[in-house]
């Protein structure tokens, strides 16, 4: 049973940010794709004119999941005062390393394609420092989120940060 067309252009990025995850961003061809998602080369090509085309919905899909895990964990948190920060801190190890490393991949193989990645980098800073943390705080948790990205990614041990976001405990006086 064939899949719907509809849905080939989500699937030929989702794809693409596997084959990056495992084998870099190099190796995301159109024959790859198409191969992985049981399409022809020209279907995908359809959808994606050019490989630029194909890595920046990678780069797209990739922050729009990132946002949705933010805004998750923002909603379920009952304290106001830090909630971004927790929600950052929470969604920096991430569930599914061979995602992480695909957008990894395409911005050390890619480096023109960060442009988006900026953008969103200053739109957590912004939600940060709206946070209701000191500057100092925010950009600390920010520095700490960055780290705790790359160390969870390596497999490295990382102890927990959420406690510097919490007022009057005595983990955050420390």
């Amino acid at each position: 049973m064939s899949r719907p067309a509809s849905d080939l252009p989500e699937r030929a990025v989702q794809a693409a940010i596997e084959l990056a995850g495992r084998t870099g961003v190099r190796n995301v061809t159109f024959d790859a794709v198409a191969e992985r998602i049981g399409a022809s080369k020209g279907a995908v090509l359809h959808h994606f004119r050019t490989k630029g085309a194909l890595l920046d919905a990678m780069v797209t899909s990739l922050l729009a999941v990132h946002r949705e895990a933010l805004d998750a964990a923002r909603a379920a948190d009952p304290e106001p005062v830090g909630a971004f920060a927790r929600a950052l801190l929470a969604v920096a190890s991430p569930a599914d390393r061979m995602t992480e490393r695909g957008l990894l991949s395409i911005l050390l193989e890619e480096p023109e394609r960060v442009g988006a990645v900026h953008a969103y980098w200053r739109w957590c800073h912004e939600r940060l420092a709206a946070d209701g943390l000191t500057p100092g705080q925010a950009a600390l948790i920010m520095l700490a989120s960055d780290g705790a990205w790359y160390t969870e990614l390596l497999g490295l041990p990382m102890p927990s940060l959420d406690a510097m976001t919490r007022r009057n405990t005595p983990e955050s006086m420390q």
